[in-house]
């Protein structure tokens, strides 16, 4: 009776520890929830601790985060409507190589842009915290496929 007792509790410990590893596996999704222009003061916000901007260089990066957040919540939005209606696929080579290229263009004309508004020092240090952060993204992608893959 006392090994069944034991038992139970120990099978118990282990659900409710498996059942709050899955409630911070979307911990990095909290911006989804914003608005885009409570994401761009927050990003805006975060860049001027990190590169001491001027009021006017504020202004500027306001400006260019808020049409960055305002296209993403655009494009998820549209994503969400195909995965409710069930129209999402997966892209073929063509649309993937499309998609990578739009982005790149992107991230160009941002780079173009800051390189307008920051001075030479500023905008070295951006793209440090922009290598950092996409190498922390991507760190974090491949342990999420790679968490679920041992789970299937």
């Amino acid at each position: 009776m006392r090994k069944v007792i034991v038992l139970m509790m120990l099978c118990a410990g282990f659900s409710g520890m498996a059942q709050s590893h899955g409630k911070h596996q979307h911990k990095g999704n909290s911006m989804a929830d914003m608005t885009p222009e409570q994401i761009a003061t927050l990003q805006t916000k975060k860049m001027t601790l990190a590169l001491d901007l001027s009021e006017t260089q504020q202004t500027k990066v306001q400006k260019l985060h808020l049409e960055s957040a305002t296209l993403a919540k655009e494009k998820m939005a549209a994503y969400k409507a195909k995965k409710a209606n069930g129209e999402v696929q997966k892209p073929t080579s063509d649309e993937r190589y499309a998609m990578k290229n739009q982005m790149l263009e992107r991230d160009l004309a941002e780079q173009e842009q800051m390189k307008q508004i920051l001075d030479k020092d500023q905008f070295e240090k951006w793209q440090k915290m922009k290598a950092e952060s996409r190498k922390h993204w991507k760190e974090g992608r491949k342990q999420n496929s790679s968490g679920q893959d041992g789970k299937a």
